[in-house]
């Protein structure tokens, strides 16, 4: 998994301003992207091509720093053309990168336990589970690893996004958000162990993924779970179960935590 994400390329994170320490967070779409294009143009640093992405990846949170002014000005006017977006200090959005990577899960009457690959055991109250999101990123997983007896083999599948194929190198990954601030945990399909299922076990790991956030949503009372997880679920036609990498998967269950944040704290 590459270390370049847009956060480090941007110039304007090389130049370690204490000051630039504000994202810009839209939270619609306008019917033109151009016009998300034209306002992001304003940002300093911002090119004309990163600009023509940024917009065609919103609503969402812009990935780089800026200075309180500057994410407020392309702010304000984007809200002057009824578009919703706002400038949030850094460290008052989540933050998902340090979340604890899973290797399988047990489920409990009373919660869910969660065993990384070292067997350190987690245990978190259903009722702690905010949000689930699910999408389809590349793998990262070793090319030629044996995989253990309830580790299903991934395997190529069709995509349910306008029939396209999904290479056998792509697979479902997971962020389980949790409550009061706690690391979240993070699930890929094809580094887990899915024991948990006992006879509903597949031999693709897809499959098996799909029946492990089935149980897990109808386990959480209340809990959130993201258009691309329903989408995942219902293998439906929808162009937000896919992403081009783990960091555009990750931004993506970040601002739906934000959203979700802003439902229960307007």
């Amino acid at each position: 998994m590459t270390n370049d994400t847009p956060e480090s390329m941007h110039p304007e994170n090389d130049l370690q301003d204490s000051e630039t320490d504000y994202r810009l967070v839209v939270f619609s779409q306008p019917e033109e992207a151009s016009v998300l294009e034209e306002a992001f143009m304003k940002l300093p640093g911002m090119d004309r091509a990163t600009a023509r992405l940024q917009s065609h990846l919103m609503p969402g949170i812009v990935p780089y720093a800026y200075s309180e002014a500057a994410a407020a000005q392309v702010a304000d006017d984007l809200t002057r053309q009824n578009i919703k977006a706002q400038a949030i200090c850094c460290d008052q959005l989540p933050d998902l990168v340090h979340s604890q990577q899973v290797h399988h899960l047990r489920f409990t009457s009373d919660g869910l336990e969660a065993i990384d690959a070292n067997e350190h055991v987690q245990f978190t109250a259903w009722d702690q589970i905010a949000m689930i999101s699910v999408g389809i990123t590349s793998s990262s997983a070793p090319l030629h690893r044996r995989a253990s007896p309830f580790l299903a083999q991934g395997s190529s599948h069709r995509s349910w996004n306008q029939g396209t194929k999904v290479g056998h190198r792509n697979r479902p990954e997971a962020f389980l958000v949790l409550k009061d601030g706690l690391p979240g945990l993070f699930l890929a399909s094809d580094e887990m162990n899915y024991e948990a299922l006992g006879d509903r076990i597949h031999p693709s790991s897809v499959a098996n993924f799909r029946e492990l956030i089935r149980e897990l949503i109808d386990r959480v009372p209340g809990g959130w779970a993201t258009p691309s997880t329903l989408a995942f679920l219902e293998k439906t036609q929808a162009l937000t179960t896919e992403f081009r990498s783990h960091e555009e998967f990750r931004r993506y269950s970040e601002f739906h935590t934000l959203c979700l944040q802003q439902v229960h704290n307007p």
